[in-house]
């Protein structure tokens, strides 16, 4: 059983899944790191940029704490290799494929 168009909704899943995240890595990990706090610790990007990443992901508190954590491990991911955007992409990749594909699965 199909809800809605399926090329339409396959869509929707490749932009979810790859191309926001992408977006939000760029926003999250490198313009906090590089432009909008870079003499500011590690730490404190880290938990900055961790924590309003959550605040547009959630809304209930445990959802927050839940999404400032998921950030804080893509930030170290980040920062692993000084800065290298691709792992903090691979990781948010890695996160959203799972429900991704549940959703597919969905659809038939």
């Amino acid at each position: 059983m199909t809800h809605g168009f399926l090329p339409f909704t396959i869509l929707m899943i490749l932009l979810a899944v790859v191309i926001a995240l992408i977006v939000e890595e760029l926003i999250f990990r490198g313009l906090f790191s590089r432009w909008l706090m870079p003499k500011s610790a590690v730490w404190i990007r880290a938990t900055v940029s961790s924590f309003v990443f959550a605040l547009i992901h959630a809304v209930k508190p445990l959802e927050i704490l839940m999404y400032t954590i998921l950030g804080l491990g893509l930030y170290m991911a980040y920062q692993r290799r000084q800065g290298q955007i691709k792992d903090s992409i691979l990781l948010h990749v890695c996160n959203n494929i799972p429900l991704g594909i549940i959703y597919l699965l969905q659809l038939f």
